[in-house]
């Protein structure tokens, strides 16, 4: 008991300090003194308008400044739904004191749909390949970010291998997550060859992935979150009637 007490006093205190930093940081932004924008630069491949952002007064890094279609948009607010379904599916999990493998299932599938939908928004693995341009160099690449999006189609895949066995609790769910797998392997394979049909195998990915956690959140939802209840059926008057007029089958008392 004395260790739970602790380990929850601990969790309050990182959540109090990392609110604390975000707070600060936030601060900071807001002032100008965390970055400054310098201007569009010059690369030696294909791409969009990318800035040149001086952070923290002496880093230099390359930023993606193409502004993103409403389609995307649209997209990063969705992942990130669902990625908060997940969150609240793992917190009411906890609740009721489920399996730690499944539990441990909706967290990471939390994050994973966290990162990605902040990558659809920010254009996170964009900036990071403009700043590793040594990428574009090697064979069959042309932007160096087109790199980036097979880590992934990894992540999914060793997730994917790591939880098999939930997958498998449910037929529709494993046979959308092969699915998602599949459009996404053809996605990264269309943004490597700069392909525009990349965008909608996203999408078709993307609806795979979320029919597939839907189907499976119900499902541990409802078997962990089952609540018994005991209904009483009313006696029926016939019964009520042969118990009246059936004679005492108690001994008669002797004299």
């Amino acid at each position: 008991m004395e260790s739970r007490i602790s380990t929850r006093k601990w969790t309050a205190i990182l959540a109090l300090a990392g609110l604390a930093a975000g707070l600060l940081l936030a601060a900071l932004a807001l002032q100008g003194s965390l970055y400054d924008v310098r201007g569009p630069v010059d690369v030696s491949y294909p791409a969009g308008e990318v800035k040149e952002v001086e952070v923290l007064g002496g880093l230099d890094v390359y930023v993606d400044g193409e502004p993103k279609p409403g389609f995307s948009v649209f997209g990063a607010i969705a992942l990130l739904m669902l990625a908060t379904a997940c969150f609240v599916t793992f917190a009411a999990l906890r609740f009721a004191g489920a399996h730690r493998r499944r539990m441990s299932f909706w967290l990471i599938a939390a994050a994973g749909l966290a990162v990605a939908g902040a990558d659809e928004l920010l254009a996170l693995h964009e900036s990071a390949g403009h700043n590793l341009p040594f990428l574009a160099d090697l064979p069959g690449v042309e932007r160096p970010d087109d790199v980036l999006m097979f880590g992934y189609l990894v992540g999914a895949l060793v997730f994917a291998w790591s939880f098999r066995d939930l997958l498998r609790e449910h037929r529709l769910t494993y046979r959308c997550m092969i699915a998602a797998i599949g459009a996404f392997a053809l996605s990264a394979a269309g943004d490597l060859a700069s392909k525009r049909i990349e965008e909608w195998f996203e999408l078709v990915a993307g609806l795979f992935v979320a029919t597939a956690l839907v189907t499976l959140m119900y499902r541990h939802l409802k078997t962990s979150l089952q609540i018994g209840i005991r209904v009483l059926a009313p006696r029926p008057a016939s019964a009520d009637t042969a118990a009246e007029t059936e004679p005492s089958r108690e001994p008669a008392l002797r004299p």
